[in-house]
């Protein structure tokens, strides 16, 4: 028999394995990135290519290099996200695979707080120092400088 020639269940089988390769390696996020940065009828194109995001060209042309550089997505849970500039491109050194709480926290919307030369979104710090973010945000709202409303622990009654 020609080892070229196999099965339709052997070929069916090759081509999910391959699938799975690459939705496990980022194959998939990595194509999606480029659809919402250069595809102007993807549905979040407005959220990025209108508003100027762009993936570097070694990534454009080269899921080999994107992986390269970003390496394996850790697991299921995990998508691409645009870190430490979250209004930056998709490039090496801007961005990382996130979890969902992760990319969450990186919003434009958040309410980013620096504290001891740490920047992180209001939410992050309650979580650090064991507050409700709501006690951070009405701090904030009383007039509280931001050392203070992630410094000062709560008063215990």
């Amino acid at each position: 028999m020609n080892p070229r020639k196999y099965t339709d269940a052997q070929r069916a089988e090759r081509h999910r394995a391959s699938n799975r390769a690459w939705y496990a390696t980022g194959g998939d996020v990595w194509s999606q990135m480029k659809q919402r940065c250069y595809n102007p009828k993807h549905k979040k194109y407005r959220l990025y290519g209108a508003q100027g995001v762009t993936v570097c060209a070694r990534w454009r042309h080269s899921f080999k290099n994107f992986l390269s550089d970003m390496g394996e997505r850790p697991g299921s849970g995990y998508s691409i996200d645009r870190y430490p500039d979250k209004t930056g491109n998709y490039k090496p050194g801007n961005c990382r695979w996130a979890t969902d709480v992760e990319q969450n926290r990186n919003r434009d919307f958040n309410h980013d707080i620096t504290h001891s030369g740490k920047t992180q979104c209001l939410s992050a710090w309650a979580q650090e120092i064991g507050v409700s973010h709501s006690t951070i945000g009405e701090r904030l709202r009383r007039g509280w400088s931001e050392h203070r409303a992630v410094t000062e622990s709560p008063h215990v009654n």
